[in-house]
C-alpha cells in the first residue's frame, strides 16, 4: 500500500486542510486500474486518522482510498483552541466545499471509467447529504453511516435555537444546552453507560483509545453547534433531495442500538425519503447489538465485506 499525504487550502481563507490518499501498490505501479475511489468523510469530534484500518482494508479489496480532517478537527486545525470550532454563517459550505476541493484533486488521476464513491460517517453523512444535491453529479454511490433523521420541525427549531445562542453568546463559547441538545445527548440513551461515550462501540477498549485521544471527544463551540444544526435542516429539505442525482445508489447503515439511529428508524426513514424523491436506489441495513461506530465495532471485517459486497453488487465492480 502507498499512502500520499495531501496538503489544500481550506474554503475558509485560514486553515490549510490535512488529507492522504491510499492506493494499491499494483495501482500506484500503474499496473492495474483501482475497483473504485472511495472518500471518507469523518464525523464530529474525530478525525480521519481513525479510519487507517477501514482505508487498509480497503486496499486490501483493490480500492483506493482518500480522506481529509475537517476544519475544526484533527491536523487541519493550527492549535488546540481551534478543535471543535467552525463559523455559523459559513461553517456548512465550508465544510461542503473542503470536501469537494479533496474529490477534485484524487478524481483526475484515475481514468473517467473508474466509479467515485464517498462514505460519510455521522457528521459527515450530514456533510455528504448536503453535497449531494450541491456536487452529486459523476459520483457512483454514497455510504451513509450512522446518520438520522430529525423531523421537520425538530430541526428548525434546533437550528433557531442554536443560532441565536450564538449571536447572544458569542461563535467561540460553549453552550452547556446546546451540549446537553447534540453530542452531550447519546450517553444517556445507553443503559448504564460506563463512560460518556459508550454510545460510539461496544467495544471497551475503542471507547476508550478514543477518550485517551486528545483529538477526540472535544466540545463544540455555539458557532459549530448553529453550523451543524443548519445542516442538519438542509439535509433533510426537500429542495435537498430533489436535487440529490437520481442515478445514485445510496447505502444507509446503522446499529440499532446507535443513539442517532432511533432504535433503526433512521436509516429508513433517510432511504424512504431519497426513493419518495425519485433515487433509485436506496438500500438500508440496520444491525442488530450494535452502536454508533459500526466499523469499530468486534464485527467490522464482516460489516466492512458488507459494505463492499453492496458496492460490488451495485455497481457491478
Amino acid at each position: 500500500m502507498k499512502t500520499t499525504n495531501l496538503t489544500y487550502p481550506s474554503q475558509n481563507g485560514h486553515n490549510t486542510i490535512q488529507g492522504w490518499l491510499k492506493e494499491p501498490d499494483k495501482v500506484a505501479t500503474g499496473k492495474q486500474l483501482p475497483r473504485a475511489i472511495i472518500q471518507i468523510i469523518h464525523g464530529a469530534a474525530e478525525y480521519s486518522g481513525r479510519y487507517t484500518h477501514v482505508a487498509k482494508f480497503l486496499v486490501e479489496k483493490g480500492f483506493v482510498v482518500c480522506g481529509h480532517d475537517h476544519i475544526g478537527h484533527g491536523l487541519s486545525v493550527t492549535g488546540p483552541e481551534e478543535l471543535g470550532h467552525f463559523p455559523a454563517k459559513d461553517g456548512m459550505s465550508i465544510l461542503v466545499a473542503d470536501v469537494h476541493n479533496l474529490r477534485e484533486a484524487i478524481q483526475p488521476r484515475y481514468l473517467q471509467s473508474v466509479p467515485y464513491i464517498m462514505f460519510g460517517h455521522s457528521m459527515g453523512s450530514f456533510i455528504l447529504r448536503v453535497y449531494l444535491a450541491q456536487f452529486g453529479n459523476g459520483l457512483s454511490a454514497a455510504v451513509l453511516s450512522g446518520t438520522t433523521q430529525p423531523t421537520q420541525f425538530g430541526a428548525a427549531a434546533s437550528a433557531w435555537y442554536a443560532k441565536h445562542t450564538a449571536i447572544r453568546q458569542g461563535e467561540m463559547a460553549f453552550s452547556k444546552r446546546l451540549h446537553d441538545m447534540g453530542l452531550g445527548s447519546y450517553s444517556r440513551k445507553i443503559m448504564k453507560p460506563r463512560t460518556d461515550f459508550d454510545w460510539l462501540s461496544i467495544d471497551d477498549e475503542i471507547v476508550d483509545a478514543y477518550i485517551a485521544d486528545p483529538l477526540c471527544g472535544f466540545r463544540f463551540t455555539n458557532g459549530a453547534y448553529a453550523a451543524l444544526t443548519t445542516m442538519m435542516r438542509e439535509m433533510i429539505a426537500r429542495p435537498t433531495l430533489a436535487k440529490t442525482p437520481k442515478d445514485l445508489c445510496i447505502l444507509a447503515i446503522s446499529g440499532f442500538d446507535d443513539p442517532l439511529s432511533s432504535k433503526g428508524k433512521a436509516p429508513l426513514a433517510v432511504t424512504r425519503a431519497y426513493k419518495t424523491a425519485g433515487v433509485e436506489t436506496a438500500d438500508a441495513r440496520v444491525y442488530s447489538g450494535l452502536r454508533h461506530e459500526l466499523f469499530n465495532e468486534p464485527q467490522k471485517r464482516k460489516l466492512m465485506n458488507d459494505m463492499v459486497d453492496w458496492l460490488s453488487r451495485r455497481l457491478g465492480i
